[in-house]
């Protein structure tokens, strides 16, 4: 408020002293109004869709623009720590890690994961549609990539584990679209079910088929699919955003996101990750360069 005091002050100083006739004889077209707003990402409306997912994209905070659209939070990042088992590592055994970080951009259908511990170096390995690579930096400060893509199939399926993710796929699916705002008229439309007194979510997301259970909160509490001959599943507990019960806030830039206070994975039944999550993050800066724009850029 006192900015825009001493700018309108300024102003009508500016128009005192060079008179009003100069200012009159200015003329302004008017500019239109642009059909998308500058750097607004593409959304979709809730007002038409099953009223439960609706409900359920509202807990996670994650409905925008007047309670109306999803869409406007399409980066989600957590930090964490525990334990884990590298799945991707043959013979890996349970290790603790003190830097666990996954981010997730919906519209890249892209996600990074960065992890750390006294007995892990510092590891991050990334997926792009159907790309995959791994990340390091050399000790000439560049920062190389090693082809994964055998990995690639897993690692996608595994960034729409993420609570956000699968319910932003699922409104997007309800609205006729891809997740990543593209036509799929081909998509089947999410549905509900009671399977043993608990409601279940039923998304298709990239060909695969996603079981979300929802916890007593209604938030997901246990998301999971099979892909390339694998079951993978992911579990959530004691979502919270603020200082509400006396915890320190998870929701980074407190701007009403979600998130869950605990995490677990499991691979084929073996529990592969149980990390406490420090801090969640909506829409933090994130890229994902392909890996020659890496190689060129350096």
């Amino acid at each position: 408020m006192r900015v825009s005091a001493l700018m309108i002050a300024a102003a009508v100083c500016s128009a005192g002293l060079f008179g009003a006739g100069t200012a009159s004889a200015q003329k302004f077209d008017a500019l239109p109004t642009p059909p998308v707003p500058f750097a607004a990402p593409p959304q979709v409306a809730t007002d038409k869709i099953d009223p439960q997912l609706k409900d359920v994209a509202d807990l996670l905070g994650i409905i925008r623009t007047g309670a109306l659209s999803v869409g406007n939070m399409n980066i989600l990042e957590y930090n964490a720590r525990g334990i884990m088992t590298d799945w991707e590592t043959p013979g890996a055994k349970e290790v603790p890690v003190d830097n666990y970080t996954f981010n997730v951009s919906i519209f890249d259908n892209a996600s990074r994961l960065i992890f750390q511990g006294p007995e892990t170096p510092l590891t991050t390995r990334v997926v792009k549609g159907t790309r995959a690579w791994d990340e390091a930096w050399a000790k000439d400060n560049k920062l190389t990539t090693k082809a994964a893509d055998a990995n690639a199939a897993i690692r996608a399926a595994m960034m729409w584990l993420e609570p956000h993710a699968i319910i932003h796929a699922a409104v997007y699916a309800a609205n006729g679209k891809c997740p990543d705002n593209r036509a799929c008229a081909d998509v089947p439309k999410p549905t509900f079910a009671q399977e043993g007194g608990k409601t279940v979510l039923n998304v298709t997301v990239g060909g695969n088929a996603y079981k979300v259970t929802m916890g007593p909160d209604k938030r997901p509490g246990r998301i999971e699919t099979k892909v390339a001959g694998k079951t993978i599943a992911a579990s959530y507990f004691g979502y919270r955003n603020g200082t509400s019960l006396g915890q320190e806030a998870l929701d980074k830039m407190h701007n009403g996101t979600f998130w869950p206070s605990r995490v677990t994975q499991e691979v084929d039944g073996q529990k592969v990750l149980d990390v406490v999550v420090s801090a969640g993050w909506s829409n933090p800066f994130a890229i994902y360069p392909d890996p020659e724009v890496l190689a060129k850029s350096q």
